[in-house]
């Protein structure tokens, strides 16, 4: 038991058991501010006792490790079961590469033998076959698919009334997709499994989409399962591309 003689002992066990919990956690933290709240009223009852500054040192430190300790838990149980995402790992934090076309040089080689003028207009024309299917790549704008949370996609093919999506699983854990869901779009899911690290195409063959030749602009969902943890998700992302024929 504590004699009255040493009753600032409370305040310096306040301190001391704040300090440890520095890197025991919770529990000492409390101790702490059980120790220093005891100190202030012993000191309030007997003035002449010192110890008040390591008193309210220690429930000040002991208070600040009770609320971050359980911040920090929460923080790491909604990263790890893909709740948010700490590292920002989403395809618009990666530099896009430009990727240019260069130019085909022509080259044009002369025989010594005459090629009868009956005969000419049936060759074909290849240097205007190039030109023109140059022309229809650079016509075509790159289709746009902003993620969700946790996953990577890629808008493969858009034509009239289909799509063509590739989804990737980034969450670290196995998952299935129950729903994918898009404004105008009906998405048929026989099977939504997809491992970690890896990918699955889905095809969407009924889709309201405008006629080719115009931009189809819709954001979409994910609803999704984690099997070992039986938790449902939802994330959500947005595509832009050019219908074609």
């Amino acid at each position: 038991m504590l004699n009255e003689s040493n009753k600032n002992i409370w305040a310096i066990l306040s301190f001391i058991l704040a300090l440890i919990s520095l890197f025991f956690g919770f529990y000492t933290a409390i101790l702490g501010i059980i120790f220093g709240i005891i100190a202030l009223i012993k000191i309030k009852e007997n003035p002449s006792l010192g110890g008040k500054k390591l008193a309210i040192a220690g429930i000040i430190i002991s208070i600040i490790i009770i609320i971050i300790v359980p911040l920090l838990v929460i923080i790491g149980g909604l990263a790890y079961f893909g709740v948010i995402n700490p590292f920002g790992t989403s395809p618009s934090n990666i530099p896009s590469v430009a990727v240019t076309t260069s130019t085909i040089p022509i080259i044009t080689t002369s025989t010594t033998t005459p090629i009868p003028t009956s005969s000419r207009s049936t060759l074909p024309t290849t240097t205007t076959t190039l030109e023109s299917q140059t022309k229809l790549s650079k016509d075509i704008p790159e289709n746009i698919c902003n993620p969700p949370i946790g996953f990577d996609c890629e808008l493969i093919e858009a034509f009239p009334n289909k799509l063509n999506f590739k989804i990737y699983n980034k969450l670290r854990a196995d998952i299935e997709i129950r729903e994918f869901i898009i404004d105008d779009c009906t998405v048929t899911i026989s099977d939504g499994a997809i491992d970690e690290e890896k990918s699955k195409s889905f095809l969407i063959d009924e889709c309201d989409t405008p006629p080719p030749g115009e931009i189809f602009k819709r954001d979409f969902k994910i609803n999704y399962f984690k099997p070992y943890s039986g938790l449902y998700y939802t994330s959500k992302g947005d595509f832009e591309a050019t219908i074609i024929n």
